[in-house]
């Protein structure tokens, strides 16, 4: 597969899955609706990356902005769709405390022109907990709607899969090219069947997520 092409398909999966989005939230409380944002938001960055690309043979800048945001509103889709952690704001002080840890990273480490990896991981690692914290509360209270618990599973999936996989990458020389390939490529298809599959559950769902909002 040819590089406009895996891009091609790969924006065409994010707009799907923000498209089903849209047409759900629209009966479902403010979860699913910061859900929508982050689908929405992640789909303009990529869009944007591949034009900086393009013309600009450089797209860190784009990633650099764009993951703090869609953290942000990963937090808040987290927040909103469980009760006792809105209760107890257990994201949004996670949240904080990886908003410090980037700033001292930008300010130390990697400026934002440059490749926000200890940021991507960062980001990885706190929709993991995230998704652990909705899984026990999902354990904890089985009476509560299936669509968010399904979706968490989803994020966890894929962010699990993405940490791992990337620190594989980093951990690699540049001899190991072959390798290097191969491991961007799972990469490239988690991404795909993650948008692909959380555009599918918000299509076919048949349970209203309750609103905590």
């Amino acid at each position: 597969m040819s590089y406009q092409t895996g891009t091609c398909l790969l924006l065409s999966l994010m707009l799907f899955s923000f498209l089903c989005s849209l047409l759900r939230c629209r009966a479902a409380g403010i979860a699913l609706y910061w859900l929508s944002a982050l689908l929405g938001w992640e789909f303009l960055a990529e869009t944007a990356g591949t034009f900086a690309a393009y013309h600009y043979h450089s797209n860190y800048f784009v990633y650099s902005v764009s993951a703090p945001v869609g953290l942000l509103m990963a937090t808040l889709y987290f927040h909103f769709s469980s009760k006792p952690v809105k209760h107890y704001r257990l994201c949004l002080f996670l949240f904080a405390a990886i908003a410090l840890l980037q700033a001292a990273n930008l300010l130390l480490l990697e400026p934002v022109h440059a490749l926000n990896t200890i940021f991507q991981q960062m980001k990885c690692l706190s929709i993991v907990a995230y998704c652990l914290l909705h899984a026990y509360n999902y354990i904890s209270y089985p009476a509560q709607a299936q669509l968010n618990f399904h979706i968490a599973c989803l994020f966890l999936l894929y962010y699990g899969s993405s940490f791992f996989l990337r620190t594989a990458i980093g951990l690699l020389d540049s001899t190991q090219n072959a390798l290097i390939h191969h491991l961007y490529g799972m990469l490239f298809i988690t991404s795909l069947l993650f948008y692909l599959l959380t555009g599918l559950a918000l299509l076919f769902s048949k349970n209203k997520p309750p609103d905590h909002g």
